[in-house]
């Protein structure tokens, strides 16, 4: 907090405030005392700075090699099945019998490669570190996606994984926890 002090920062936030500041009626010179910002923002700063804790930042770094991490296996995908995502949704109304049709939109991102929708999901998990296991997850997410493509184009393949991603990688992230080897986990 102490870099508010600084002169060249507090005259830029009397900038921007002086920027901003629009009196509510128009003023006559003489009539009305113009606020000192300058001095308003001073003592702002010298408030806030007064009344807040600067907080440390602390990194916590393994010292030695890890000791801990997943083991290359193969994912048992059999009862992993969604049908192929419609890009549209049926609205009936039951008071009219009316019928609606909305398109659904292409929001969301598009990986470049399907395995990104694995992996993107995958590495939410804390236990799951990118670099560590970056190998293994995208073996993983290969089989993963060899799979949906065994049954669904890839273009639906694409839709499902987009549409259902947290659900894969939770279920593939439950078969990780079999393959753990090192050190005592904490689920």
């Amino acid at each position: 907090m102490g870099h508010l002090k600084k002169p060249e920062i507090q005259a830029a936030i009397v900038k921007a405030v002086e920027e901003q500041h629009r009196p509510a009626q128009l003023e006559l010179e003489g009539v009305t005392e113009k606020p000192d910002i300058a001095a308003v923002v001073a003592k702002t700063v010298d408030l806030v700075t007064q009344q807040t804790i600067d907080i440390p930042r602390i990194l916590v770094v393994p010292r030695g090699e890890v000791k801990s991490g997943f083991k290359s296996f193969q994912l048992k995908l059999e009862s992993l099945k969604y049908p192929s995502v419609s890009d549209e949704l049926w609205v009936q109304h039951l008071r009219t019998n009316q019928l609606e049709v909305i398109a659904l939109g292409r929001g969301g991102i598009d990986e470049a490669r399907l395995e990104d929708y694995v992996v993107g999901g995958l590495v939410d998990f804390d236990d799951v570190a990118y670099d560590d296991h970056a190998d293994l997850l995208y073996d993983l997410a290969g089989q993963t996606v060899r799979h949906f493509r065994s049954y669904l184009s890839e273009e639906d393949t694409r839709k499902v994984l987009r549409c259902y991603q947290r659900d894969i990688a939770r279920f593939i992230h439950a078969q990780m926890q079999q393959h753990y080897w090192g050190g005592s986990r904490r689920l």
